[in-house]
Order: structure tokens, then C-alpha cells, then sequence
């Protein structure tokens, strides 16, 4: 059995717009047994960095 990828991309400084827009993907998302669904928010800025984890605090920083 195969497996498939998608990459949506959407560029924004809002990280209220980015974690609805993730959300709205997650709820259309196929999701069973051994599936595996994960984000990922790329900023440039420390001040990006420190917007994005008020909103999303279980989220991962690197």
C-alpha cells in the first residue's frame, strides 16, 4: 500500500489566522489506524517565536 503527502503552505504574521487555517486542515484530513498527522510553523524572528507560542503552548521550539 502506498502512502501520499501534502504540503499546504500559508504565509502569514498571524498566528491567530495560522492555527484556525491548521486546524481547518486537520478537520479535512483522513485520519485511521497508524496514521500519523503533524504541523509545522516555520518563523523568522524571535518575536514571531514568541507570538506563535502564546497561542500554540505544546508546541515543540527548535
Amino acid at each position: 500500500m502506498g502512502g501520499s503527502y501534502a504540503y499546504p503552505v500559508l504565509e502569514t504574521s498571524d498566528p491567530v489566522e495560522a492555527l484556525a487555517a491548521a486546524g481547518r486542515l486537520m478537520e479535512l484530513a483522513v485520519s485511521g489506524p497508524g496514521t500519523l498527522l503533524a504541523g509545522e510553523v516555520l518563523v523568522h524572528t524571535v518575536e514571531s517565536a514568541r507570538r506563535i507560542a502564546e497561542v500554540l503552548p505544546l508546541g515543540s521550539v527548535f
